[in-house]
């Protein structure tokens, strides 16, 4: 390489040259060393612990050998990083899995997972000029140029995203320094900087067996899509890999032990398929580098219906022996719109509720009531103080705030348009309302809490303070909606008990564990993709909601056995995939059997 780059510029110096001399110009008129020959180059990368010290003994000994060719090696630290963990083989017992997933008299299965984290803890990459870091040469105040060691130089490789760019300043360190006296010998020496430790709380193993779990093999078959998984599930579509998310959020910390992105991808994908993952068809369907835990809000469906509940009876407008007479639909004289869903599978209601039965049968009416008595802005207040609508500062960028209708500095909502309508489908999680899955689990978190709302965090260490703050919570009627989540898992009537294409097969399975949680089935906004790559709407690149199938949501308070509290909170979205208790209930069954397999349970 250097000696083609050495006869290209000969060539150009002799051209320049000739223009400029009315004599001949050969190249041995302009030949002369170039920068890179004189310059180092890396040679052999990865070198051992065991062969640096070796290497370090002959490096020593040639310093005096002047004939030696050693004098012109030199051994440096390389600023790759070593991702030991990035690829890992997990056990998976199929077992527990739906029956026609089990895999029969064979249901242990290794499953390669690559790019364990890899959205997490991000990767690195050369210095832009645009990065506008601080350089290594800087100006002190007599305009003499001095060494800043922390600064950086090109070349430099800094954090690109996840942890390595959010951590990138605690994580660098600071270069050193040695100065020989030629006359003296005297050797002047500052040690470099080593950075910072960062502790994450993600188990990484953890990480690794639900991403395992949520793999597209079709081994696995939990992100793919099933025939259980819809009343009406179009053939075609059968065994379609899915896209989404899950979480695990430890509720007295508020530390993330795993939060999962499907598709993910690997740095070898990055460095081998680097158009497949940028900028393909695919990847504008898909997102493979969007983290989906912080950085995608979702409508949450009917897991907002215990938020909403919770709402209700500390907002006033419910109490605990308020029953709400479900016919099918909010207004029998109009029965077309604001239904429950019970009602448009079988033209009845669900009758006279109240609160707990109200979550356990998923009721729409109740909710839609619930919506309609708090009125737009209280709605909004409340949901607001239960965390929607802002990022939760977890310790990662770019985080999605979610939606939720602003209010003015009075208390007014901002958009006018909206009304008592939007009100109504906020209180079933649809209309203008978003989350994240990690807001989701921090929100139930709050819940399990009893009001105590904890920021939640991927980093350990250092520690930075967790803000708090409690959210008045009507002690009486939490009880409620926390007895209502277990009817929803463990009474015959609540969706999320059993798998009804399979027999009624239990959705949970997982022994000597308490499980309260709650299914959602969330009609998606229209969805538009950008063939072309103009960045305009087109009216050929937009799917309606009603082409594109159900995100279908579960989330779960896990109980250890005898314990009165939750100890963890569990949050699965599957997007455009059917019903919540059908798709997501079987994964979030899975992460608790991945709870246990890993000692939390």
């Amino acid at each position: 390489k250097v000696a083609r780059l050495k006869s290209y510029l000969w060539s150009r110096w002799r051209k320049k040259a000739q223009e400029e001399s009315d004599e001949p110009v050969t190249l041995a008129d302009v030949a002369s060393d170039i920068m890179e020959e004189r310059d180092y180059h890396a040679v052999v990368f990865a070198i051992s612990s065991t062969n640096r010290l070796h290497l370090q003994k002959i490096l020593t000994e040639a310093i005096d050998n002047t004939e030696s060719v050693w004098r012109r090696v030199r051994l440096i630290d390389s600023t790759q990083r070593s991702y030991p963990l990035d690829e890992l083989s997990i056990t998976i017992d199929r077992s527990h899995f739906p029956s026609p997933l089990r895999g029969g008299d064979t249901p242990l299965i290794q499953v390669d997972v690559a790019g364990v984290g890899t959205h997490l803890v991000g990767n690195i990459r050369r210095l832009w000029k645009q990065d506008n870091l601080p350089p290594f040469w800087t100006k002190n105040e007599q305009g003499e140029s001095v060494p800043d060691f922390a600064g950086y130089q090109p070349g430099d490789k800094i954090g690109a995203w996840g942890i390595e760019q959010e951590m990138e300043n605690l994580l660098r360190g600071e270069r050193g320094k040695r100065e020989t006296n030629l006359e003296s010998g005297e050797v002047h020496t500052r040690h470099p900087i080593p950075g910072e430790d960062i502790k994450l709380s993600v188990d990484i193993q953890l990480q690794a067996r639900i991403q395992a779990l949520m793999s597209r093999d079709k081994r696995v078959g939990l992100m793919r899509q099933q025939f259980w998984h819809a009343k009406d599930m179009d053939e075609a579509n059968m065994g379609k890999p899915l896209n989404g998310s899950a979480v695990v959020l430890e509720v007295k910390t508020g530390q993330v032990l795993a939060a999962v992105s499907v598709p993910g991808y690997s740095r070898v994908d990055l460095k081998e398929k680097p158009t497949e993952f940028w900028r393909s068809n695919w990847a504008k369907v898909n997102h493979p580098l969007i983290y989906r835990p912080i950085a995608m809000s979702y409508p949450p469906g009917s897991t907002m219906k215990p938020i909403a509940l919770a709402a209700a009876y500390s907002g006033g407008i419910l109490q605990l022996r308020d029953a709400i007479d479900c016919q099918g639909a909010l207004d029998m004289d109009h029965p077309g719109r604001n239904r429950c869903w019970i009602y448009k599978a079988s033209m009845v209601g669900h009758g006279p509720l109240i609160g707990h039965e109200a979550i356990c049968v998923s009721c729409n009416v109740f909710f839609y009531t619930i919506g309609q008595r708090f009125g737009l802005r209280r709605l909004v207040d409340w949901y607001g103080k239960l965390g929607l609508g802002q990022p939760t500062d977890c310790g990662l960028t770019p985080e999605h705030a979610g939606y939720l209708p602003k209010l003015d500095n009075k208390g007014q909502i901002i958009n006018r348009n909206l009304g008592v309508q939007d009100a109504i489908q906020m209180g079933i999680g649809q209309g203008p309302v978003e989350w994240t899955p990690l807001q989701c689990a921090n929100t139930y978190a709050t819940l399990a809490r009893n009001g105590q709302s904890l920021q939640p965090t991927f980093v350990l260490s250092p520690a930075s303070p967790q803000a708090s703050h409690t959210v008045k919570l009507d002690a009486a009627g939490l009880k409620q909606v926390i007895q209502g989540m277990y009817e929803s898992v463990n009474d015959r009537r609540g969706s999320s008990n059993h798998l009804v294409k399979l027999d009624g097969e239990k959705v949970f399975n997982v022994p000597d564990v308490t499980i309260r949680g709650k299914t959602g089935t969330a009609t998606p906004p229209a969805r538009w993709i950008d063939d072309n790559g103009d960045g305009k709407i087109q009216s050929y690149e937009v799917t309606k909601s009603d082409k594109l199938g159900d995100h279908a949501w579960f989330v779960g308070m896990v109980y250890r056995k005898n314990e009165s509290r939750p100890a963890y909170i569990v949050t699965v979205i599957v997007e455009y995939a059917g019903s919540g208790g059908a798709v997501s209930g079987p994964i979030a069954n899975q992460i608790i059997w991945a709870l246990r397999q890993e000692g939390y349970l």
